[in-house]
């Protein structure tokens, strides 16, 4: 719902057709900013939770075969 309208606005300004103040630039690049930023949060977040499990599974596999 949201990437439509914006690269529909930024299109639009790009080729002059769509009329624009500074605010709604800046409202929309501040949208823009605030998803990719919370998006950034959870890949790394998520990333950092499958790596540590991985770390955890090869270390409790590893223990285990040594020790049978």
């Amino acid at each position: 719902n949201w990437y439509g309208p914006f690269f529909d606005y930024v299109q639009g300004l790009m080729s002059g057709t769509t009329p624009s103040t500074n605010i709604e630039f800046y409202k929309g690049l501040a949208d823009f900013s605030w998803l990719a930023l919370v998006g950034m949060n959870v890949q790394v977040v998520n990333a950092f939770i499958v790596s540590h499990w991985i770390f955890r599974w090869r270390t409790a596999m590893n223990d285990y075969f040594m020790a049978n």
